[in-house]
């Protein structure tokens, strides 16, 4: 037979209850005792430590609360959020279904998970009143990382793996934190680390080579675990204060980096703890050339420095794709050498270390490990043969300085075409452009004359008039050109000009003959006053320059045959009368 509980603990129930609620709302309506067993255990202690009676005790405030007009969706809108804190509240045994969240419970919510497919999640609005959160872990976006000081910046704990964050700067407003996971995304610039009190701190798998605010967080000297793991990271000096331990369970992770020099770790401590793991660290160098087909270096140049704790670790020289290397194990004070033979053109030397190797007496017995590959690309230089570009005319003739160009043997060179006054490019013998041999090699650029202005040839007199059509000479520039006078019928050359021979170029010339007039002297002769010298004699210029032309050449030979016909005539009348007067 069930019986009911009596009135005095049903009250005392229904006032916690009241007292409970009365800073979320003040609207709550005290619940009914009807319909509760009286086998129900509800003492203070079962009341805090069964599942079973917080699991009615949650019924118990689903009553109570029932009457509260504040639903979950007005202060917690995010259906997927919602969701996630009801999986958690739920297997603290906060709340038995998901109506029964409201803002008075969920700030006994310790931990909260957000699973993957909880991605959807785009607003925390609602965990601000979740106080009483100390670990937040899931995969966000960065939008919802940002947000994060603004609901619950109480927190310790921090995860958010693989979630594309680039940007950490809401860290500086999280000084509760002491455990930071931030693994697999997109971070680097970690300066907003500088002064939070971590002791656990993962940033494996970002793009951060600058681990320098590392050196300010005030809890680095006893630091639990700090994983730096597959990042762009080569000075390590930063962690110079990392204190270890001795037997402590302190984990170092620098793996999968670009580290040389490792010692800094070392300096303040004595021993090296087995859970340092340096290993695999790669690093790059820039190309160089050699010219042999043997390379010797010693493994200081490469600048590897292992634990202050080691004095001896192990090099060797890997083989390349053609050659062959020699190396093996190492005293780093004897500065060893290394050497490859039998190198091809080009390829890569490859330096391996490992730190395993140790004196035992001075170390640890477990020692962390610094293991690593150098590589070091190469080109081997032989000197190729000289490319020589000529510049010469349709003749052979070199009308610009060569062109000398030097390299190596595989290298590319590429020639020039010049512009030459006077000169149209015409044609190219040889490759303008190609690879160095070790031959000597040429190229040769033929050219053309350009064509030149023309030069006019003028035949005029004195006064400038025309006295025959004027010839036109055309050529190539730079060549030579030669004029003539012409003979003109009562006309003598007075001046042949200075550049009656010349060049041809691009701008048009003028070549002028000047031409003095025949006359005829008294007795009817015809006189040239032109002289040999080209002098003329003013006086009959100015004489004869009111008469008449005179006669062309042809002319004054008919002139002349005339008046000795005459005179012939005149002698023959003369002896035919003086023979007729004497009979």
């Amino acid at each position: 037979m069930k019986t009911k509980l009596n009135k005095q603990k049903v009250g005392s129930l229904a006032i916690s209850g009241i007292l409970l609620c009365s800073s979320i709302t003040p609207n709550i309506a005290l619940a009914t005792t009807e319909g509760i067993p009286l086998e129900t255990d509800i003492s203070e202690e079962n009341i805090q430590n069964s599942p079973q009676q917080s699991e009615k005790d949650d019924e118990i405030n689903s009553v109570v609360f029932a009457s509260s007009e504040e639903s979950l969706d007005s202060w917690m809108p995010d259906k997927s959020l919602q969701n996630s804190v009801f999986k958690r509240m739920k297997s603290e045994y906060i709340v038995g279904t998901i109506t029964q969240i409201n803002k008075q419970n969920i700030s006994r919510l310790k931990t909260l998970y957000l699973d993957d497919e909880e991605v959807s999640i785009s607003s925390l609005e609602g965990l601000q009143y979740a106080t009483g959160l100390n670990t937040f872990h899931g995969k966000l976006n960065q939008q919802l990382f940002d947000s994060i000081p603004n609901y619950i910046p109480q927190i310790h704990d921090l995860s958010a793996v693989d979630s594309n964050i680039s940007d950490i700067s809401i860290l500086n407003k999280m000084m509760n934190l002491t455990q930071l996971t931030l693994a697999k995304n997109d971070i680097t610039d970690i300066t907003p680390l500088a002064g939070l009190p971590l002791d656990r701190l993962e940033l494996s798998y970002n793009k951060i080579s600058d681990i320098s605010a590392l050196e300010k967080l005030p809890k680095l000297n006893e630091m639990q675990a700090l994983h730096l793991r597959n990042n762009e990271i080569s000075d390590v000096s930063a962690l110079k204060n990392f204190n270890w331990k001795n037997g402590s369970n302190q984990s170092l992770d620098v793996s999968y980096n670009h580290i040389l020099d490792i010692s800094p770790i070392s300096e303040k401590n004595t021993k090296i703890s087995a859970f340092v793991n340096g290993t695999n660290q790669s690093v790059t160098l820039p190309s160089i050339e050699i010219n042999s087909e043997t390379y010797e270096q010693t493994i200081l140049n490469f600048g590897i420095v292992p634990w202050n704790d080691y004095y001896k670790f192990q090099v060797s020289a890997d083989l390349n794709s053609d050659g062959k290397g020699h190396g093996g194990g190492s005293d780093i004070i004897s500065q060893p050498i290394i050497k490859w033979e039998q190198l091809s053109n080009e390829g890569n030397l490859i330096v391996s270390w490992n730190s395993r190797e140790n004196n035992t007496t001075t170390v640890a017995n477990h020692n962390g490990e610094f293991t690593g590959t150098i590589v070091q690309p190469y080109i081997k230089v032989i000197a190729g043969g000289d490319i020589t570009a000529k510049y010469i005319n349709e003749e052979g003739k070199a009308i610009a300085e060569d062109v000398v160009k030097t390299g190596n043997v595989g290298e590319r060179y590429t020639t020039e075409q010049k512009d030459i006054d006077g000169y149209n490019f015409k044609e190219i013998q040889g490759n303008a452009s190609g690879t160095f041999s070790d031959q000597p090699q040429e190229v040769i650029y033929v050219y053309e004359r350009t064509e030149a202005a023309p030069v006019i040839v003028k035949y005029q007199d004195e006064e400038g008039n025309d006295l025959s059509p004027a010839d036109t000479l055309n050529g190539k520039i730079g060549l030579p050109y030669e004029s003539h006078p012409k003979s003109i019928n009562g006309w003598t050359v007075k001046t042949t000009p200075s550049n009656a021979s010349g060049t041809f170029s691009d701008q048009p010339q003028e070549v002028v003959y000047v031409y003095l007039k025949d006359t005829l002297i008294d007795t009817g002769t015809s006189v040239n006053t032109g002289t040999p010298n080209n002098t003329e004699n003013p006086s009959n210029h100015e004489q004869n320059s009111s008469d008449t032309l005179l006669p062309s050449t042809g002319e004054s030979k008919g002139l002349l045959f005339s008046i000795f016909g005459a005179l012939l005539l005149i002698l023959a009348s003369l002896s035919i009368f003086l023979k007729k007067k004497s009979k």
